[in-house]
């Protein structure tokens, strides 16, 4: 007589790895995940996995192709999927976040992984353990800087009279390169200023990763020109953000500045441990 095998009704959805929380217990978490999904939790070899029971219907291979496609549900589970794993970080000293989207079909597959990894996990855990990633991004408002330069520099003022001129022969001419002139010695300040802020930085962090530059909507004219990430001792936290306040502090009219924000879960400073976001044995 041949047995039939019961189909598997959830898989495993992983957000990541910290070390056992005392007061958790496998099913009694109130943290919800993916689409309010309970976050549970199991021990393997002094791990803790953190993970939610997801319905295999809606998040097997097929299923999961057509539904990255709608910008819409993958912001809304992307949105989920951090805010559990911030919640479990705030009740842990730390944690290794695992990418959106990272599933496995049965518990089997999952312990075997965690196994195979479970030295590099460990050793990474351990030293996240009581540090805090923080992003650093320093901007310029490059005409404030660019008038600052003027300001500083009499010579530079010729500039501006050119520009009032009508444009013809040598004046027009000095002018462009007055212009070119100031536009490379603001450059040159801005590029000093975030280097001795970063340098600063560094001496109060335990690792840095430095960053793309990009746009952002919200800072209107202003041009990113440095993106950082750090990672800082729970005790050095204070001073890290004190030297980011003076430094702010003393650029002359808002010309640069830097904004920090955190912490962040420490993307910047986990090795990838060997999964994509896709359905995994």
């Amino acid at each position: 007589m041949k047995v039939q095998m019961a189909k598997r009704s959830s898989i495993y959805y992983l957000y990541g790895l910290t070390f056992p929380l005392g007061e958790t217990r496998g099913n009694d978490s109130l943290i919800l995940g993916i689409e309010g999904a309970p976050v549970k939790f199991f021990t393997i070899k002094g791990l803790c996995v953190v993970y939610s029971k997801v319905p295999v219907e809606k998040y097997s291979e097929d299923s999961l192709e057509s539904k990255v496609k709608n910008p819409y549900w993958v912001e809304d589970r992307a949105r989920e999927h951090y805010e559990a794993q911030s919640a479990v970080m705030h009740r842990a000293r730390t944690m290794l976040p695992f990418k959106f989207g990272t599933l496995f079909k049965s518990k089997k597959g999952l312990k075997k992984y965690i196994a195979s990894r479970h030295q590099c996990a460990e050793e990474l855990l351990t030293n996240l353990t009581d540090k805090q990633e923080w992003s650093v991004k320093v901007f310029a408002d490059k005409d404030k800087l660019k008038m600052e330069v003027v300001r500083l520099n009499p010579d530079f003022k010729l500039a501006i009279e050119a520009q009032r001129d009508n444009r013809k022969g040598t004046n027009f001419l000095l002018a462009k390169k007055l212009l070119r002139e100031i536009d490379l010695v603001a450059n040159s300040y801005a590029r000093e200023q975030a280097c001795s802020l970063t340098d600063a930085l560094e001496d109060l962090s335990v690792g840095w990763r430095q960053n793309e530059t990009f746009t952002l909507s919200e800072q209107g004219n202003d041009e990113m020109i440095a993106n950082f990430a750090f990672l800082v001792q729970l005790d050095s936290i204070h001073n890290f953000q004190s030297v980011i306040d003076v430094f702010n502090d003393r650029q002359p009219n808002g010309t640069i500045y830097a904004h920090y924000t955190g912490p962040w879960l420490p993307y910047n400073f986990v090795n990838e441990l060997g999964v994509e976001p896709c359905v995994s044995a």
